[in-house]
């Protein structure tokens, strides 16, 4: 179902096409995207299957994924006052902290750019630090193993005790 609704999402952008930031923000609001604050700690914010499946995610993953559709290379995540949004490159902010809206850019010198492999990487800071906020091991263990790659149950000899060594 997950990927009927990313084809879904896929769909609608491309029928209506996103030529600017007002079209993204219709769209968002139109499938019923809620962006929630990075403040919220909840590990089904950072899951992208999640975002799709239940239309509500961290404002940082969905405004990822609203560029990644839009196909703009131009449009960049930023982070300004403590909020993220998506830059149109000239003078346009759209924001989904509360609720979607295009607002005039603050300047470019007050805006922290983000990359996808910085955005990937604050996703996977979030997911772990929940996992270690739930106190359980498994938890723990599960998000550092997608983190790194490794497969096994063996003991993580990096991690801290008391998921690992603690040598």
């Amino acid at each position: 179902e997950i990927s009927g609704k990313l084809f879904q999402l896929v769909d609608e952008a491309r029928k209506r096409a996103l030529n600017d930031l007002d079209d993204a923000e219709r769209l968002m609001r139109r499938l019923g995207f809620t962006a929630e604050t990075e403040t919220t700690l909840r590990p089904e914010n950072y899951c992208i299957g999640t975002i799709i499946d239940q239309c509500c995610g961290s404002t940082a993953l969905l405004l990822g994924l609203i560029r990644e559709i839009s196909g703009f290379s131009e449009w960049k995540i930023v982070r300004t006052l403590g909020e993220f949004g998506l830059y149109d490159g000239e003078s346009r902010l759209l924001l989904g902290q509360g609720q979607w809206r295009v607002v005039a850019a603050p300047a470019t010198a007050s805006l922290e750019f983000w990359d996808v492999r910085s955005l990937l990487r604050f996703a996977g800071a979030m997911l772990f630090s929940s996992a270690v906020n739930s106190d359980s091991f498994r938890y723990v263990l599960t998000v550092a193993q997608a983190l790194t790659g490794d497969e096994g149950d063996e003991i993580l000899n990096f991690m801290p005790y008391p998921y690992g060594p603690g040598k």
